[in-house]
């Protein structure tokens, strides 16, 4: 598949971080996920970023300007 039918695709793909459980927090996690826009990074970096049509982040709500609720 070449660059130019990827474009045209009709599937868009979404992912969501989702805020942690109790058990979670009772473990002192850290969330190990970062999004600038559409892409998502992951630390400490597997990859270099992961790009999607969407990102929804519900992790904190105290940052409003990516807040997904």
């Amino acid at each position: 598949m070449d660059d130019n039918s990827l474009s045209d695709s009709n599937v868009k793909v979404a992912v969501r971080v989702r805020p942690m459980n109790r058990r979670e927090k009772d473990l002192k996690t850290r969330c190990v996920v970062e999004m600038e826009g559409s892409q998502t990074f992951l630390h400490p970096a597997i990859t270099n970023a992961f790009a999607y049509d969407y990102c929804f982040w519900s992790m904190d709500e105290s940052q409003q300007d990516k807040f997904a609720g």
